[in-house]
């Protein structure tokens, strides 16, 4: 009978490390589906992130490409606006200088019609006083203009 105990308390050794033996490697089954599953999500996710990664850098390509051409138009705008300081700037000058010229018509027109006023005045006093009220002064400068 001793052998019998013998061979009976090695079997339940055998089958306690066959029950230890299934239960680690089903508990390692497990562990490496999960961790294939991980797998499997971790490459889902860079596929995900590199769609992302491309997206984001047309998106990176076409604002940079409004903004160049939003750089050229404002440049062209620039452009416009300094063109037209510059003609401004030359059409106040030949407007001061035409006002310019014009008073110093005026100015030379006004000396000369005093001129008149004082030469007829002096040669005929009473005709002068009657052709400035009658005609507003417009017969002075009619008559010294032949």
């Amino acid at each position: 009978m001793l052998y019998f105990r013998v061979w009976r308390h090695i079997f339940s050794s055998c089958l306690l490390c066959i029950h230890n033996y299934l239960y680690e490697r089903c508990a390692q089954t497990d562990e490496i589906h999960d961790l294939t599953d991980q797998l499997g999500e971790g490459g889902r996710n860079v596929h995900e992130m590199d769609k992302v990664r491309r997206r984001l850098e047309l998106e990176k390509e076409e604002l940079q490409a409004a903004l160049e051409e939003a750089e050229a138009a404002l440049e062209q705008e620039e452009a416009k606006t300094a063109r037209a300081q510059v003609e401004l700037s030359n059409i106040r000058q030949e407007i001061d200088r035409r006002i310019s010229e014009k008073e110093e018509e005026f100015e030379t027109t006004r000396f000369a019609l005093c001129l008149r006023i004082l030469r007829l005045s002096i040669s005929t006093p009473a005709k002068t006083v009657n052709l400035i009220t009658t005609t507003g002064g417009s017969q002075l400068v009619h008559k010294s203009s032949h």
